[in-house]
């Protein structure tokens, strides 16, 4: 989904853009919760970039083999 920022109200564009990595964000639809975002914080998508690490797999022979099934 895209959403312009700026078509809406000047309060939740604030709100957006004060949103902190690895906050929880819940949405909200007449007191009932309809929905969570979580923005990962950077460690953890620095950990998740090198889950594989140390494995012995090669990526891009890996890439190779996926994009082979393609064909």
């Amino acid at each position: 989904m895209l959403i312009e920022i700026s078509a809406l109200p000047p309060a939740i564009q604030e709100q957006i853009l004060s949103v902190q990595k690895g906050e929880l964000v819940q949405f909200v639809n007449h007191g009932k919760l309809i929905g969570n975002l979580n923005c990962p914080s950077e460690d953890s998508l620095m950990a998740a970039a090198g889950l594989l690490q140390g494995c012995g797999i090669d990526g891009l022979e890996y890439e190779r083999q996926i994009r082979s099934e393609w064909d």
